[in-house]
């Protein structure tokens, strides 16, 4: 039998302590969640098609805004947290384009356990230790601030008439 999926909740303990930050972390919660509840949902492999897309784009805005908050505080670790960055967006595209040639090739037990670990974890080592150089910092949160997920100009619509997971063709 598969891996049991369970609802991952928001608590204070993963608070870095950026508001932006945070909301951005519980962004990447519900995503997860969507994946819990799409395996005994009507259609699981259109759901995880959209998660893994919109995970795609998310993790790209999301480590550029966390990334700009630790340059702003002067965090030490930033370019060990970016190559951090770099691997889990890699094994992010990996899943979706495992996903785009055999959408039953990926597992949504273990996309679901790296997700979970991943973030969690993520969250309680990587993203703490910089917290304490961030929180309650004017420059970090007017960093976290001026970093927006998307506007009209950054949609390339003509690559979306290729993607199948966007009403386009292969």
């Amino acid at each position: 039998m598969g891996t049991e999926l369970q609802l991952v909740h928001w608590t204070e303990d993963l608070s870095v302590g950026i508001p932006a930050v945070d909301a951005d972390h519980k962004v990447l919660i519900d995503l997860l969640n969507q994946i819990v509840k799409a395996k005994d949902g009507p259609e699981p492999i259109s759901v995880i098609g959209t998660v893994l897309n919109v995970l795609g784009h998310y993790t790209d805005y999301h480590f550029t805004r966390e990334e700009l908050v630790q340059a702003a505080g002067g965090y030490p670790g930033l370019a060990a947290h970016h190559r951090i960055h770099e691997s889990l967006k890699e094994s992010v595209e990996q899943y979706r384009s495992r996903f785009m040639a055999d959408p039953a090739s990926v597992d949504i037990d273990d996309l679901y356990v790296f997700l979970k670990d991943w973030l969690v974890e993520h969250i309680m080592s990587e993203d703490k230790a910089f917290a304490p150089y961030v929180a309650n910092t004017p420059e970090a949160e007017a960093a976290a601030e001026s970093v927006h997920f998307v506007s009209l100009d950054d949609i390339d619509f003509d690559d979306m008439e290729n993607d199948p997971f966007m009403g386009g063709r292969s």
